[in-house]
C-alpha cells in the first residue's frame, strides 16, 4: 500500500455533520411500510417457482430414464403419462422457464420491499429535519420492528 492509497482511503470517508441535537433525538419511532404487495408477490413467485421445479424434476426423469419406444392406440390418443413420456425436452424446458420466471418476481417483491423500507426510513428522518448524508461513515442506522409492529430507526456508532 502506497502514500497515494492511504490519502485516497482518507477522501472517501466522510465523517458524520450531525448536531448533538440531532444525534439526541434518536431513537426515531416510525410507521413500518406497506408490504402487501411484496407479500403477495413473494407468495407467488414461490407457487410459480414450485410449479416450474416440479415440470423440470419431472421433464429431467424422463429423458434420463424413460423409454425409447412408445406404444399408444391412435383411437384413443396418449394417457397422461405416455404424453409425459413423449414430450420430456418441452416439459424440462418450460420447467425451467416457470422457475427462473419465479425467482425473477421473487427478486422485484424483495427490491419493492427494500424500496418501501428505505422510503420510510428517509421520510422519517427528514421530519426529524435529519439528511441521510449527514450521517457520514461515523455511523450507522439501527432498524428494528417494535412488538407494536412499528419501526425504531437507532443511530449506532461505528467502532474504527
Amino acid at each position: 500500500m502506497s502514500a497515494d492509497d492511504t490519502v485516497e482511503d482518507k477522501a472517501e470517508y466522510k465523517k458524520s455533520r450531525l448536531s448533538e441535537q440531532q444525534r439526541q433525538r434518536f431513537p426515531i419511532v416510525t410507521d413500518a411500510p406497506d408490504t402487501d404487495t411484496a407479500q403477495t408477490y413473494t407468495v407467488f413467485s414461490y407457487i410459480v417457482s414450485a410449479i416450474g421445479l416440479v415440470a423440470l424434476l419431472i421433464g429431467g426423469y424422463f429423458m434420463l430414464f424413460g423409454p425409447e419406444v412408445i406404444r399408444y392406440n391412435v383411437v384413443s390418443g396418449m394417457t397422461f403419462h405416455q404424453t409425459l413420456q413423449a414430450y420430456p425436452g418441452p416439459i424440462a424446458s418450460l420447467g425451467f422457464v416457470a422457475f427462473a420466471i419465479g425467482r425473477a418476481i421473487g427478486g422485484a417483491a424483495d427490491q419493492k420491499r427494500a424500496s418501501a423500507l428505505s422510503s420510510v426510513v428517509e421520510t422519517a428522518l427528514q421530519c426529524e429535519k435529519i439528511v441521510p448524508e449527514d450521517i457520514g461513515d461515523d455511523y450507522r442506522l439501527d432498524i428494528q420492528k417494535r412488538e407494536d409492529e412499528r419501526l425504531e430507526v437507532d443511530l449506532v456508532r461505528v467502532a474504527e
